[in-house]
C-alpha cells in the first residue's frame, strides 16, 4: 500500500568557479545572509484502503538556501578571512509525497528558479565577466534524501487497519483484520577572487515568472552563461536587446516619420498603379506597415535612448570599458547582422567588427543591468498595487 511521507532534501547548487578562458584563475562568491522562506503545497492522496476517497490538506515547503564559509589565514599569518565554499547549499523540507521522484517534481521548478536568481547575483557582483561567466546548476548525483512518516495519514492508515465488523450475505458475523509488509531499498549509482553576496534582491529574481518581460530576459541570460559556446552567447544575449527595442519603444523617444495625413497620400497613390487588385493590396499593406513603424531616429539611435532610459549609459568599473553610445551599438548591431544575414567582412567604409569575445562581455554588462531595471519596474508596480 502507498503511504505519504515527509520528505528533506538537500541539494549542492555549484556553479563553475574557472575563468571561461583557462583555470588559472577563480571567481567565488558566497551570500552573506542566509534565505528561508516557505512556499504553500496542496496534498491530495486517496485515503488508505479506499482509492475512492481523497485525503486532501494545506502543506507549507520550507526552503533554506545559504553558504558556508572557511577560515583561512595569510602566509604570515597576520591576517584571517573567510572564503566561502565553492557552491550554495539548498536545503527543501516539509515536502509531503509518497516517493522521492514525487517530492522533486514539486520542487523542481523552485529549485531552478533559485539558481538562476543566484546566477544574477552572481552576475550583479561581478566585475569580470570578460573572464568568469558563472551559471548555478542543481547537482543532482549529489541530492541527500531523508524522509519521515506523515502524521495524518499515518493516523488513517491506523484508523484503516482497527478491525472492522459486519454480517455477511450469508447472515454470518465477519471481523475484518488488515495487516501489511514492504521491503524498501535506496542505491545511488593560482588565484581566486572570492567575497559575500548582499541578498536583498534575491526575491525580485526568484519571482521572475510573474513577469512575462523578466522570464523571457532572464531564460535567455541564463542560458548565456556557463562555458556555453561564444556564439550561442551571443545569440541569446543579443535576443534579449531585440526584445528590449520592442518591448520598451516607448523609451525610445523616437518621433514617427509619417503622419496619418501623409500616409494617406502615399496610400491613394498606389490605387493609381496599373496592376491587379490582388498585388494593390498586397503592396498597400506592407506599404503601409513600414510607414507605421519608421521613426525620425535610426535604429541604434533609438536603442541608445532605451538603454539611457534605463540608466544604462556606461561601464567603468570592469573588464572591457565602454560607453552606451552610438557608436558602440553601431559595433553589436554590425555584428549581429554579420551573423544572422551572413554579411561579408567589414570594408574601408562599413563599420569596423568588434570581436565577438569583446560584444558578448559588453552584452553580459548590458543585459545584467536590463535585468535590474525590468525587476526592480516590476516590484515598484506590485507595490502601487
Amino acid at each position: 500500500m502507498k503511504r505519504l511521507y515527509s520528505f528533506s532534501l538537500s541539494i549542492p547548487l555549484i556553479y563553475n568557479t574557472f575563468d571561461i578562458h583557462s583555470d588559472a584563475g577563480e571567481l567565488v562568491l558566497g551570500l552573506a545572509d542566509s534565505l528561508e522562506w516557505e512556499e504553500p503545497c496542496r496534498v491530495d492522496f486517496p485515503c488508505p484502503k479506499d482509492g475512492s476517497r481523497r485525503y486532501q490538506s494545506e502543506e507549507k515547503i520550507h526552503f533554506h538556501v545559504f553558504s558556508k564559509f572557511k577560515d583561512y589565514f595569510s602566509d604570515d599569518g597576520t591576517r584571517s578571512y573567510q572564503m566561502p565554499e565553492k557552491y550554495f547549499h539548498c536545503e527543501i523540507t516539509g515536502i509531503i509525497a509518497d516517493s522521492e521522484g514525487r517530492a522533486y517534481t514539486l520542487v523542481e521548478d523552485s529549485v531552478i528558479k533559485i539558481c538562476k536568481a543566484l546566477s544574477i547575483l552572481i552576475s550583479c557582483h561581478n566585475c569580470n565577466k570578460h573572464g568568469y561567466q558563472p551559471r548555478v546548476e542543481p547537482d543532482d548525483k549529489h541530492m541527500k534524501w531523508n524522509k519521515e512518516k506523515y502524521g495524518p495519514y499515518e493516523a488513517l492508515i491506523e484508523q484503516a487497519g482497527q478491525p472492522q465488523e459486519y454480517i455477511d450475505e450469508n447472515g454470518d458475523r465477519v471481523i475484518c483484520l488488515y495487516a501489511e509488509s514492504g521491503i524498501e531499498f535506496s542505491g545511488s549509482v593560482s588565484h581566486t577572487i572570492f567575497g559575500k553576496m548582499n541578498t536583498e534582491h534575491f526575491p525580485d529574481y526568484y519571482h521572475y515568472e510573474k513577469s512575462p518581460v523578466l522570464n523571457h530576459i532572464m531564460d535567455e541570460f541564463y542560458i548565456a552563461l556557463g562555458r556555453e559556446t561564444i556564439t550561442s552567447k551571443f545569440f541569446h544575449l543579443f535576443a534579449i536587446i531585440e526584445y528590449i527595442e520592442r518591448e520598451f519603444v516607448n523609451l525610445a523617444d523616437a518621433q514617427m516619420f509619417f503622419d496619418d495625413s501623409e500616409k494617406k497620400q502615399v496610400l491613394d497613390c498606389l490605387e493609381h498603379l496599373n496592376i491587379s487588385k490582388e498585388k494593390r493590396e498586397r503592396l498597400k499593406s506592407s506599404v503601409k506597415g513600414v510607414m507605421s513603424r519608421a521613426t525620425q531616429l535610426g535604429r541604434e539611435e533609438k536603442l541608445v535612448n532605451i538603454l539611457h532610459n534605463m540608466g544604462i549609459r556606461e561601464f567603468s568599473n570592469c573588464g572591457t570599458p565602454f560607453v552606451v553610445n552610438k557608436g558602440s551599438v553601431k559595433e553589436l548591431v554590425a555584428l549581429r547582422n554579420s551573423f544572422f544575414h551572413g554579411e561579408g567582412k567589414a570594408t574601408e567604409n562599413s563599420t569596423a567588427r568588434i570581436s565577438v569575445e569583446t560584444a558578448v562581455a559588453r552584452l553580459m554588462y548590458l543585459c545584467e543591468k536590463i535585468i535590474v531595471y525590468v525587476a526592480g519596474e516590476e516590484k515598484s508596480k506590485n507595490r502601487q498595487t
